[in-house]
């Protein structure tokens, strides 16, 4: 086609192809491509096998090798986004970033290495080397090198994730049952599924400025327990617990000791 352009040996290669508007600048770019169009390749190798996918930019060497009907997509770097094949709107910027993404859909990956073994999971993303590294999941983000990398205990490929954040360098998830998993500080380690930490254990103090308004709420140096309850002295909870509440004209103050053992002190006005 006319408005195709191609440099290098056997770039832009079929002789069948009817696609157009596409650019292919490298030995091997794009040379398989057949009814695909606004396609852009620079790089030995890029966008090889491209055979109907649209609106594709690959920059680096084998970056989108493998990508056949996928569109919509951004690589650059070698071996970014090396084995997409049908996945679309994916951005990957870094050395082997979103790596083993095949069909994974929405996902950006900043950082080389970042999302590497991702490959049906969409709309995550990832910022920092190794970030995110071999977590196969969906609706996860990770900023910081090597974000959301392990498990708690530093060293085991967290592999599993949804819906989870993970922000500082080397934040760690709890383990691959991590969903809604909040962890926030370099070197802090989740706790567990729908649990959120701040910092590690050798934070002396966290500071919460402005107002919440949920369970507790904050203002200046003031806290108050928003809302009311009166638990069973056997109710479950966990140790450390504590609740307030009104009985019968007389105001308590719970504290859980155990599951199932709770305890209250009666308050009365002026000390």
């Amino acid at each position: 086609m006319a408005t195709n352009t191609a440099v290098g040996t056997t770039a832009l290669d079929d002789s069948l192809a009817t696609g157009a508007s596409q650019t292919a600048i490298g030995v091997g770019a794009l040379s398989g491509a057949s009814t695909g169009s606004n396609n852009c390749a620079l790089g030995h190798n890029a966008l090889l096998v491209n055979g109907s996918g649209e609106n594709n930019s690959s920059v680096g060497a084998n970056a989108m090798i493998a990508c056949s009907t996928g569109f919509n997509n951004s690589a650059l770097g070698s071996s970014a986004l090396f084995s997409l094949s049908t996945g679309h709107s994916n951005a990957a910027v870094g050395v082997q970033t979103l790596f083993g993404n095949t069909e994974g859909n929405a996902n950006v990956g900043l950082g080389s290495s970042a999302l590497l073994q991702n490959s049906t999971g969409s709309n995550n993303s990832a910022v920092g080397v190794n970030s995110l590294l071999g977590v196969v999941g969906s609706s996860n983000v990770a900023v910081g090198k090597d974000a959301g990398r392990f498990h708690s205990n530093g060293t085991t490929s967290l592999t599993a994730s949804s819906s989870s954040i993970y922000i500082g360098a080397g934040a760690n998830g709890f383990n691959n049952s991590d969903s809604n998993t909040i962890v926030i500080g370099a070197g802090a380690s989740g706790t567990g599924a729908n649990q959120t930490v701040l910092n590690t254990t050798s934070t002396t103090l966290t500071t919460i400025r402005g107002t919440s308004t949920s369970v507790l709420a904050f203002s200046g140096d003031t806290m108050r327990i928003v809302t009311q309850r009166n638990p069973a002295s056997t109710a479950v909870g966990t140790s450390g617990d504590f609740a307030f509440g009104t009985s019968g004209g007389t105001t308590f103050l719970y504290f859980c000791i155990a599951s199932g053992n709770w305890a209250r002190v009666a308050l009365t006005t002026g000390y």
